[in-house]
């Protein structure tokens, strides 16, 4: 189903109302004298500027109520209901492999500026010292991390004779209230910790927008499985599959070949989309299991070995016990 702000966008609703009410005022403060006109006479009728555009609002306005209702009556079409939430669902994955992607980066770039001697890197071991802290309640994810005041506070622990700050985090990175941020000499000053802690800068972790779409495919898939259903199931299973395009092409124009390694070498503390979509596929295969579904042309088989899916998807990949053919 079409959520109200998928409607509104796809109608165009707010917009036309908007106009529609300013083309009433218009034409309302018209009647009223406003504006360069002259006034009708029992010999000639009223002309001006100011009649001439009220008479076209009003029948812009008139036109827009024809068609506003042609935008609804295709919005609520079942065919384009459903390619809105395939576009819907392509685009809140695709905005979720970008923040990997450039996470991934983020971190690359970290790692080098340690390898060089920047700065102290440390992501996966505990470092002794004192730890610098979002301050605030609720998960953050960290949106920058300034490599010169990274370096001034290098410099004054130096002098200080302290041991030298450690950065824990990486831009991208979603962190906890308690998670450290940074590390720095447990003998630090409040002004140091003060300094340490605008080093990085945090801002709220954004609305997940992929789990509600992806759980919502989930369900319709598992309903049509267990109900029997092989054409809905088959299609169900196939946009499962075509999402992974997604995915590939996005890994692809950076580069980089999305396999296992591409999963957990940068983030291991929070699941990728492609985990997702495989923890779905799994359970798909585990609820049809047994099953053989055939329509069109097209087969869908789920036995303890994992399903082998047989639909037009142009891609081709072994992963996890999941063959996927073209056909």
């Amino acid at each position: 189903m079409l959520t109200y702000r998928q409607f509104l966008r796809r109608t165009h609703a707010i917009g036309l109302t908007l106009f529609n009410v300013g083309s009433l005022l218009f034409i309302g403060l018209v009647l009223l004298g406003v504006g360069h006109q002259v006034p009708s006479t029992p010999a000639t009728g009223g002309h001006g500027w100011a009649l001439t555009v009220a008479s076209i609002a009003a029948l812009l306005s008139i036109a827009s109520i024809v068609v506003l209702l042609a935008w609804t009556v295709r919005a609520l079409d079942p065919a384009e209901n459903e390619a809105v939430r395939i576009e819907y669902r392509r685009r809140v994955l695709a905005q979720e492999v970008r923040k990997e992607l450039r996470e991934r980066v983020s971190l690359s770039v970290t790692s080098r500026l340690s390898q060089a001697g920047v700065i102290e890197f440390s992501p996966a071991f505990l470092w002794p010292g004192g730890k610098v802290t979002t301050g605030r309640s609720g998960s953050r994810v960290v949106r920058d991390v300034s490599v010169w005041r990274l370096r001034l506070l290098g410099w004054h622990a130096c002098r200080a004779g302290l041991s030298q700050p450690v950065l824990r985090v990486w831009p991208g990175r979603v962190v906890t209230a308690s998670a450290p941020l940074l590390t720095i000499d447990l003998s630090s000053g409040f002004l140091t910790r003060w300094s340490a802690r605008g080093c990085i800068r945090a801002s709220p972790t954004p609305i997940d927008q992929l789990a509600p779409a992806l759980d919502t495919l989930h369900a319709e898939t598992l309903d049509d499985i267990r109900a029997d259903r092989p054409v809905e199931a088959i299609a169900g299973m196939r946009r499962l599959v075509g999402l992974c395009d997604v995915i590939w092409q996005g890994y692809a124009a950076y580069g980089i070949a999305y396999d296992h390694d591409a999963q957990r070498a940068f983030r291991p503390y929070l699941s990728t989309a492609g985990e997702r979509l495989v923890d779905l596929r799994s359970a798909g295969a585990r609820a049809g299991c047994g099953h053989v579904l055939a329509a069109g042309g097209s087969s869908w088989q789920a036995s303890g070995a994992g399903p082998v899916i047989q639909a037009g998807v142009a891609c081709r990949a072994c992963w996890r016990g999941w063959i996927v053919v073209i056909s």
